[in-house]
């Protein structure tokens, strides 16, 4: 293990099934990093949260009480990692349940941290399971952009708000 502090890694859950387990084998393999991860479940009923805390030390389980949304459970786990002391609060990743992490990335992101220091947040690249990128980075969102790119961007390959996208990388 590194000498680094450990690092919060938030999941929201709402039944994830092998998705979940998929997410944390992972993770072994994205750092060397200590890590914590919380898991705020938003009221899954297939006991996959719950059996996730006997195969991975350093997971937790907050039960939000209901399905709050993604971004409130979010939230929540954010504050709870606030408030332990072992944390120090430089970094918390948030991911979804159906992520699976390459080897090195979460160190990746963290080197990245460390070359932009006022970035408020970073992402990484991300493939879909056939290796296609997934066109999740954008310019800074605006109503239009985001809209426009929602509602004509499966079927309108090239039009100018998913095309944007594409130029950058």
């Amino acid at each position: 293990m590194s000498e680094d502090p450990a690092l919060t890694v938030v999941t929201v859950t709402y039944s994830p099934g092998s998705h979940l387990d998929r997410f944390l084998s992972s993770l072994t393999v994205a750092t060397d990093r200590p890590l914590r991860v919380i898991m705020a479940d938003n009221g899954s009923t297939d006991g996959s949260p719950q059996e996730a805390l006997t195969r991975y030390p350093g997971t937790e389980l907050l039960s939000t009480g209901g399905n709050l949304g993604y971004g409130a459970a979010v939230n929540r786990a954010v504050a709870r990692s606030a408030e332990d002391p072992r944390d120090d609060g430089e970094f918390v990743l948030v991911a979804n349940p159906d992520v699976v992490w390459g080897p090195g990335s979460i160190d990746a992101l963290l080197e990245a941290a460390a070359r932009w220091p006022g970035a408020g947040s970073l992402g990484p690249l991300i493939r879909d399971p056939d290796g296609a990128v997934y066109p999740s980075a954008r310019h800074l969102p605006s109503l239009v952009r985001g809209g426009m790119h929602a509602v004509v961007g499966f079927a309108w390959k090239a039009n100018p708000w998913t095309k944007s996208y594409r130029q950058e990388h």
